[in-house]
């Protein structure tokens, strides 16, 4: 488990790469069996480089979007408390599919590169996008990077990237978009950039922040 303001890289057993976002639960075996699938399970967010083997498929389960691997880099965030499940490839390949053990390649999806696969409805079909994939892995190099997104889902990101507890009293700024990047900032800067487009009033305490009208 990999706390809230952190984050963290492991190498498993087949050599596959893993960074894992902060508040992420990860499990897997300490070793894979021989000729047996390659299974993790993810609650929260990770970057994957898998060691390619056609003959045993890496699969990452969560309670969203599950996705079968055939060697490739991608990135997966299925947080509990976030509203959705996404699945982001860089390159390779992936099969994306829901509600059993393995992906069917006649029923179910696969991505290429710079795709997105979305679900923010466990009782509708998973939704395939185009996407600009590297900004959703500035997130592994520090970078916090928001395109035209929600202000309550920013907040859940700076909850995590900073470990500060974020309470909105604010309903109107919940749906409000944003566009911004940031790295080296302190959460009080990233917050008066955000005021300066449009007001609220901050509280800060030692390790909780309230947005007030």
């Amino acid at each position: 488990h990999v706390p809230n303001g952190k984050k963290f890289q492991i190498v498993l057993s087949d050599e596959t790469i893993i960074t894992i976002n902060a508040g992420t639960t990860l499990k897997f075996p300490s070793h894979f069996l021989p000729g047996q699938v390659r299974k993790v399970e993810l609650s929260g967010e990770a970057y994957f480089e898998v060691t390619r083997n056609e003959k045993v498929p890496f699969i990452v389960t969560t309670d969203g979007i599950n996705t079968e691997v055939f060697g490739t880099k991608f990135n997966v965030s299925s947080y509990p408390n976030d509203s959705f499940s996404e699945v982001v490839l860089l390159e390779g390949s992936v099969g994306v599919y829901k509600g059993k053990s393995r992906f069917d390649p006649t029923t179910d999806q696969k991505l290429e590169p710079q795709q997105k696969a979305s679900l923010a409805d466990t009782k509708k079909n998973v939704q395939v996008s185009s996407v600009t994939a590297e900004n959703y892995i500035a997130w592994v190099d520090g970078v916090l990077l928001f395109k035209n997104e929600k202000f309550e889902s920013i907040m859940k990101k700076l909850e995590r990237f900073y470990d500060k507890k974020i309470t909105i009293n604010y309903q109107k700024i919940k749906d409000e978009k944003f566009t911004g990047k940031f790295d080296i900032e302190s959460i009080e800067d990233v917050l008066n950039t955000f005021k300066s487009n449009t007001y609220f009033n901050v509280n800060i305490k030692e390790n909780e922040i309230i947005i007030n009208p």
